[in-house]
């Protein structure tokens, strides 16, 4: 524990590298598992320490997991029994996790250590749904109602507020509608949000669809700061064949 601290400098002053790296996504289920490869320079840090940490803030990252030469190719003294490392020793860093939680949503890295400097290697973006996925189909103009489930941790861990958001870049999901615990319903332009606070359930309506609703989106709720994903939803708006729609129109 006394390296702990030192680690977390070390990240800060390497921000300019770590700035520069490609974000990679990975959705999961809770209770699921996902397994991650890093690639680095065989020649140069074969007998470098490797870690895997999670991002605290744009200066902090939290060692989960490393291994390093003394203690041969696999992890050391990982306090989390779901998450391992092993060195490869062919230029590859593998990681896994196994048994995912929704808290185990966030940013990760894997690097290496090598004489007091950090490389980071890779960039993780890893959110873990409450429920599975879910793909949708209608045609423009319909309406559709859909139920994303929520879970109360305790009294001192108790969502806020649900957020019925559409994903607009690989990382970033813009805000739809929103509901306060209290609030039971609010609705934006088509889309209403509700609240059934007795079946733990957020239901959420859109109506008069149109093409351009067609895409990702997401049931989020917010836990002590930080953002919890209930659902993700693939939403697909279909449009009238040009022969149909011209056959209706010659009927009128």
């Amino acid at each position: 524990m006394g390296r702990f601290p030192a680690r977390l400098l070390l990240l800060a002053l390497a921000g300019p590298c770590i700035a520069g790296k490609d974000l990679e996504m990975v959705r999961r289920v809770r209770g699921g598992a996902l397994t991650t490869v890093c690639h680095y320079n065989e020649h140069k840090y074969l007998q470098s320490e490797k870690f895997w940490c999670k991002e605290l803030s744009d200066l902090e990252c939290r060692t989960i997991v490393q291994s390093s030469p003394t203690a041969g190719r696999n992890s050391l003294n990982s306090p989390d029994a779901r998450v391992s490392l092993k060195d490869l020793e062919i230029g590859w860093i593998s990681v896994s996790m196994t048994e995912l939680r929704v808290e185990d949503s966030g940013i990760y890295w894997c690097g290496v250590s090598d004489h007091m400097k950090i490389i980071p290697l890779k960039k993780i973006k890893v959110a873990v749904s409450y429920e599975a996925p879910m793909r949708l189909s209608a045609k423009k103009g319909d309406s559709i109602s859909l139920n994303c489930s929520y879970f109360m941790m305790d009294d001192s861990r108790r969502p806020n507020n649900f957020t019925w958001c559409k994903m607009i870049t690989a990382t970033r999901c813009q805000p739809v509608v929103s509901v306060e615990i209290d609030q039971i319903v609010n609705m934006r332009e088509r889309t209403r949000i509700k609240l059934d606070r007795w079946n733990r359930v957020i239901i959420v309506t859109l109506v008069a669809l149109q093409l351009r609703d067609s895409g990702e989106y997401h049931c989020e709720t917010h836990l002590q700061g930080s953002t919890v994903l209930l659902k993700m939803i693939t939403l697909n708006v279909l449009g009238l064949k040009r022969g149909k729609e011209n056959t209706s129109k010659t009927r009128m």
